[in-house]
């Protein structure tokens, strides 16, 4: 028997490459989140409601409370 140390495994086994580690797919909120911001984005922003300050801040609050209950029953 040694008194030798094992050997101490490489540092490529402990940090596998990018490629191999997992991914975390995103949760069904942060989907809704990214789906109703990207809406948003192409149906209200430089439309006339967005010009209509009091009308745009109402949309806005309004969606915040849809997502909050739509996320609730996720």
């Amino acid at each position: 028997m040694s008194d030798e140390a094992p050997e101490a495994a490489p540092a490529a086994a402990a940090n596998p490459p990018a490629s191999r580690r997992s991914v975390r797919a995103p949760a069904p909120v942060e989907r809704l989140e990214r789906a109703v911001a990207d809406w948003i984005s192409r149906h209200i922003h430089d439309s006339p409601v967005s010009r209509a300050t009091e009308a745009y801040n109402h949309l806005l609050d309004k969606l915040e409370e849809l997502k909050s209950a739509l996320a609730k029953e996720l």
